[in-house]
């Protein structure tokens, strides 16, 4: 008689209309290929059939002749038990008996993220309406507690996520479905409780900020705005924003345009002097709309406890400070140029994309308990050194995850990118990109 625990799995391996279906067609046809169940059971996804074979262990094996699927003996005893339970009659050799497929889920693609968690609550109403969720190009991934079947039945799959935090019983579940990732952290264990903690901190921290900016949403009075300022000559361009959530746009006008709603006693202005463009938002909600092919020599962000995205650009200089914020920022452009980006208690995603150039450029990100998403994209003659000085991450060129790099031409070449990474108690990943 089979233990509990034995009973256990293989009702738990037959929960699933897909498995389901594989055991049917395997009792029925003898031996079929990988492709072949695929076809029969309607799954698409290789990694998600693989997940499935997987839990069918012990009752589904690979006949090592033909490399085709076969039933164990335990396997044909899961058979008739799953007729018996089912009320279903055993097909005659030949006889087609597959459980009609179900309707094809909708896939729901989450990304372009700093952070995303998936809720227990989210995954139950996903569930219930047949869809999937797909995740990627997301720094931090955050899957609260739940039984696996339920996150089985929502997530189609995960790739290029930097970090995930997730519940150990859930890990096996997260490594099948996934592609290109980072770290899988738990509560306790492999990359341990700090690097969680950590990451989980930063989010809170951030968002307990960004909540000041909310405010202008939920209550009180607010007035609405709409700025204009002439920026044909200026080469320069400053962003001060505290409590507030801007979006930056290029758009097909000749002026700069901010406009949105602010509360009364804040101070929110723009203005040119001097060739320096300044915006000074506090407590504001807008959109920063830029003639689209405005190209500055020198942009200064300073951003404290807001939200701030979009896409500038820059020639030769770069700075961006940032205190309990999120920033989503595109900077396209650059030449031979200095960028320093300084994160305290920050989720950043940069993209710096450069144009040809002779000569030295450099990159300097340095941090405090923070994330940072980092993508550099460089002309091929460009040689590169990648120095990872403090922090947990990866550093990606051209595909291939490196620790610090050093390109063999990197003294000889006449294009040079330098890159320091100094992240004290945070996390990174840098992607270097040659076009």
């Amino acid at each position: 008689m089979k233990s509990p625990d034995g009973i256990e799995k293989y009702l738990k391996a037959l929960a699933h209309r897909v498995r389901r279906d594989i055991i049917r067609a395997l009792y029925q046809y003898k031996h079929l290929s990988y492709s072949e169940l695929m076809k029969i059971t309607g799954v698409e996804d290789s990694g998600t059939f693989a997940f499935h074979l997987k839990m069918l262990q012990g009752l589904v094996e690979k006949d090592p002749d033909t490399g085709e699927y076969r039933l164990t003996e335990e396997g044909i005893k899961a058979y008739k038990a799953l007729t018996i339970l089912t009320g279903e009659e055993q097909p005659h050799e030949g006889e087609k008996h597959i459980e009609r497929k179900e309707a094809k889920p909708e896939i729901i693609t989450i990304s372009d993220k700093l952070s995303f968690t998936l809720t227990k609550h989210l995954a139950e109403k996903l569930c219930k309406e047949n869809k999937k969720i797909y995740f990627t190009d997301i720094l931090t991934l955050i899957i609260e507690d739940m039984p696996e079947e339920l996150l089985e039945c929502v997530l189609e799959g995960i790739n290029d996520v930097f970090y995930i935090q997730a519940p150990d019983h859930l890990k096996p579940l997260i490594e099948i479905k996934s592609g290109d990732i980072g770290f899988v952290g738990k509560n306790s264990g492999f990359l341990g409780s700090m690097i969680a903690g950590l990451t989980s901190s930063i989010i809170k921290g951030v968002m307990k900020g960004i909540e000041e900016s909310i405010k202008i949403k939920s209550g009180g009075r607010t007035i609405k705005f709409n700025m204009v300022t002439d920026i044909e000559k200026a080469s320069s361009f400053k962003i001060f924003a505290e409590s507030s959530s801007l979006k930056i746009e290029k758009e097909q006008i000749d002026k700069l345009l901010f406009k949105g709603k602010t509360t009364p006693d804040s101070y929110t202005k723009v203005s040119t002097e001097n060739g320096i463009v300044y915006v000074k938002a506090e407590e504001a909600e807008g959109e920063l709309s830029i003639p689209d092919n405005k190209i500055f020599e020198e942009v200064f962000m300073d951003i404290e406890s807001s939200s701030t995205g979009g896409d500038l650009s820059v020639r030769e200089k770069l700075y961006l400070r940032s205190d309990s914020s999120n920033i989503s920022l595109t900077v396209d452009k650059l030449k031979k140029s200095e960028a320093k980006i300084e994160l305290d208690s920050s989720n950043a995603k940069i993209v710096l994309d450069y144009d040809g150039f002779k000569g030295d450029s450099n990159i300097i990100v340095k941090g405090d308990s923070s994330n940072i998403s980092l993508e550099v994209r460089i002309p091929k003659e460009t040689a590169i050194n990648a120095v990872q000085e403090n922090g947990i991450g990866t550093m990606i060129v051209e595909g291939i995850t490196l620790g610090s790099y050093k390109d063999k031409n990197y003294d000889e070449a006449e294009s040079r990118l330098n890159i320091i990474i100094d992240i004290d108690d945070g996390v990174y990943k840098v992607n270097v990109v040659r076009k």
